[in-house]
């Protein structure tokens, strides 16, 4: 059988997948400090502009192709989602470089974790949105990871309280948790998103 050659869609929204691996990659590198602050948000920003970047070919298809008008807004809201994650990472990028944070709290490496793995999950696991195929359930496996997220951002915030005598690294350390854990939303809502146009579909699962 011959494969057939992904649309336009597909490539932009797998290029914005592929974002987000490669931003959630970028704070893992800083956790592990392979990375000073400058390098991780000089990619950062790249890597944001580059998922801007996608939502704009992304629109330019799906208005220049033939499809339902559920399925295009579905498919625009995953493609903006991704580029939301990556701005968040881009943001809590921002905010680590402006206080100087080099070491992280361990809430705050928790967190770069489960955005890494709900990246890696999402660029394994998306299937091709614009055709039927049968595709195994990975939002099920995201909305536990977004659940773990809040837990830990909750932990977070009980052990960097606001008043503080370090009052300026604590509240830097909340902000850049509150990014990542709203990153993770972002790509568990994105995986939501594609399960609600598949049921539209009446498309076919696969066991996890």
């Amino acid at each position: 059988m011959q494969d057939v050659c992904p649309s336009d869609t597909e490539l932009c929204l797998r290029a914005g997948a592929n974002t987000v691996v490669a931003a959630a990659m970028v704070w893992s590198s800083h956790r592990l400090r392979a990375m000073d602050l400058d390098q991780m948000q000089d990619r950062l920003g790249t890597l944001d502009a580059g998922g801007r970047e996608a939502v704009t070919r992304l629109v330019r298809s799906l208005h220049g192709g033939a499809m339902s008008a559920g399925d295009r807004t579905d498919l625009f809201r995953v493609g903006s989602l991704f580029a939301h994650a990556v701005d968040r990472l881009a943001t809590a990028g921002r905010i680590a470089r402006d206080y100087g944070l080099i070491v992280l709290s361990e809430q705050v490496c928790v967190l770069i974790d489960l955005v890494v793995d709900c990246a890696w999950i999402t660029a394994q696991s998306l299937p091709p949105l614009e055709v039927s195929a049968p595709v195994r359930p990975y939002w099920v496996e995201l909305a536990e990871v977004a659940g773990r997220a809040d837990r830990v951002y909750e932990v977070l915030l009980a052990r960097h309280p606001v008043d503080s005598i370090f009052l300026s690294s604590h509240a830097a350390i909340r902000a850049i948790g509150a990014e990542l854990q709203a990153a993770v939303h972002n790509i568990a809502a994105a995986a939501h998103t594609v399960e609600l146009l598949l049921s539209r579909r009446g498309g076919a699962l696969v066991s996890p």
